[in-house]
């Protein structure tokens, strides 16, 4: 429950989010990554679906992505979340 108070506080001021532009990472077409102060907020966009999968190319993007992250001492917390309506991973594209 308190995920999603905490997701709808974050969209609710989304427009004061910086996107990222990081030159250690490189350019990701499924994930895209927000600041709010000290927070990352991962979102999940997958290319031409309707819903996100575990694809080959969204695990490629987000492992140096998560790595990157864990190693930024600005970076205190990360919000892991969908850009698709209703859902979050709607399983592995294997």
């Amino acid at each position: 429950m308190a995920a999603i108070v905490l997701l709808k506080t974050f969209n609710r001021y989304q427009r004061y989010l910086r996107i990222a532009g990081h030159p250690d990472l490189p350019q990701m077409k499924n994930i895209q990554v927000e600041y709010k102060d000290d927070i990352a907020v991962v979102k999940f966009n997958q290319e031409n679906s309707k819903v996100n999968t575990l694809s080959k190319d969204l695990m490629n993007e987000f492992s140096p992505l998560f790595q990157h992250l864990q190693n930024d001492s600005k970076v205190k917390g990360i919000v892991l979340m969908s850009s698709k309506p209703g859902s979050f991973i709607a399983g592995a594209d294997i």
